[in-house]
């Protein structure tokens, strides 16, 4: 088990990172963080898209629990998908922006 009080922050996520996954086939990643974080969206899109510039989808985790998933449309427009399943207006960020 990870001492999440010993985690580093990232400041480009605006977060503490415990692990970070990039799936190159499906182009889908995952941010792990440390309970009680959120990461910065345009930060977190444009980390991955910077790993795989055809990331589609990016889901991250608070502790263990699901946080937000972000998602890329076929216009390279994300949005964002609570746990609850609300989901976000398109928006223009990073590749094709």
């Amino acid at each position: 088990m990870t001492d999440e009080t010993k985690l580093p922050f990232n400041p480009e996520l605006s977060c503490s990172v415990s692990k970070i996954q990039v799936d190159f086939a499906s182009h889908t990643g995952t941010l792990m963080m440390a309970d009680g974080n959120c990461c910065d969206m345009t930060g977190c899109i444009n980390f991955f898209l910077s790993i795989d510039p055809n990331i589609k989808r990016i889901d991250t985790y608070a502790g263990h629990e699901p946080d937000t998933c972000y998602e890329r449309d076929y216009r390279y427009r994300w949005r964002a998908i609570t746990p609850e399943g609300a989901k976000g207006e398109w928006q223009r960020i990073g590749k094709g922006s």
